[in-house]
């Protein structure tokens, strides 16, 4: 299972456009959001479809103060990252991991 390491999202982040200020806002809101999110299910999943996609987005532009072609762009570059570990297992810190298929993200809850 491969690992996404503070460095990673920090450069996805910045390649999105996001100023080295906000990285830190921008994490803490997609942790928040993620959990929030999984938590209301049964088994603590969540597929990242648009629906969810557009929540996340939602909850940077207020929790991480961007604009909505930032969160949009963020979301985009942060499922680019994920995929690109080329493994089916992702970690995310402590908060969980995300289970990667070929067209689907999928996000389960550690907490």
């Amino acid at each position: 299972m491969k690992e996404l390491d503070y460095k990673t999202i920090r450069g996805a982040l910045l390649t999105a456009g996001i100023s080295g200020g906000k990285i830190d806002k921008v994490i803490a809101a997609i942790k928040i959001s993620l959990v929030r999110q999984a938590v209301k299910t049964r088994d603590k999943r969540l597929v990242i479809d648009n629906k969810i996609q557009n929540e996340l987005e939602e909850s940077l532009r207020f929790g991480a103060e961007i604009s909505s072609a930032e969160a949009k762009t963020v979301i985009a570059n942060f499922k680019k990252t994920i995929k690109e570990q080329k493994d089916p297992q992702v970690r995310f810190f402590k908060e969980g991991m995300f289970e990667v298929s070929e067209d689907i993200i999928g996000f389960k809850t550690f907490l």
